[in-house]
């Protein structure tokens, strides 16, 4: 739009125009393996993830055994049932408070479950949480609900990933727990509570967890309320172009 005074166009930028920004939708938490220094690790193996923006704390692990690959050429973390974790403790968070979770993704094999999502407990099983997985055939949306082999899951979305490059998302409220991978999506009552203690990306880390992250991770945002369908979108496309998906 333009406007003409004393014989000069006066024009305003486009909204179209105006530079999108992850850290102008003021996420919980940003982390990107394209942003140099944001990765520390020592001969690839990841200590820490360095979050850009907002008050989430940085994904972190001090086990040797227990870090992911760093793959700077490629500017991915690639897991092979390892865990990057991020404490919440003392932070009053609920797993039935609004979040909404975007990854960019690469599954890296077919055999093993796929995690991330809050946690309640890191060293024990079953507690209340929630997350998105994957069998040998499906990708799956559960919660755990506190007792020893009481995860609920729905495995609504039929198509197995391989190694092309997807945006995963996973948003919850008090009542439910939704999964978008590719445009399939998948839904599930959660309407269990508890504090947050952690948030996990791969391993879910206690003694004997055979269900570890086989996947490469680009890009992670995690918002503590639920983005308004605008601002999906162009989030979205801000991701897909980044990322060629």
């Amino acid at each position: 739009m333009s406007l003409i005074r004393a014989n000069r166009f006066i024009t305003f930028p486009k909204i179209s125009d105006v530079s999108f920004s992850i850290a102008g939708l003021s996420p919980y938490g940003h982390f990107d393996a394209a942003i140099n220094g944001s990765v520390t690790h020592a001969t690839n193996a990841v200590s820490n993830w360095a979050n850009q923006s907002g008050a989430m704390n940085d994904l972190a692990q001090s086990v040797a055994a227990q870090k992911p690959v760093y793959d700077d050429g490629n500017d991915k973390i690639t897991f092979n049932s390892d865990a990057l974790i991020a404490d919440m403790t003392g932070e009053g968070y609920n797993n039935t408070d609004d979040w909404e979770i975007y990854m960019v993704m690469q599954y890296t094999s077919e055999a093993q479950q796929v995690f991330a999502g809050f946690y309640s407990n890191v060293n024990t099983a079953w507690t209340q949480e929630w997350g998105t997985g994957a069998t040998t055939s499906t990708i799956i949306l559960w919660r755990g609900d506190g007792t020893t082999g009481g995860d609920t899951a729905t495995p609504s979305i039929t198509s197995r990933l391989t190694t092309v490059k997807y945006i995963v998302k996973m948003s919850a409220n008090s009542t439910d727990v939704d999964l978008d991978v590719g445009g399939q999506t998948g839904n599930l009552s959660s309407t269990k509570s508890d504090v947050i203690l952690d948030f996990i990306l791969g391993n879910r880390a206690f003694t004997g967890d055979a269900w570890g992250m086989k996947a490469a991770v680009h890009e992670l945002v995690v918002m503590d309320r639920l983005l308004s369908a605008g601002e999906e979108t162009d989030l979205r496309s801000f991701l897909n172009t980044k990322w060629s998906i």
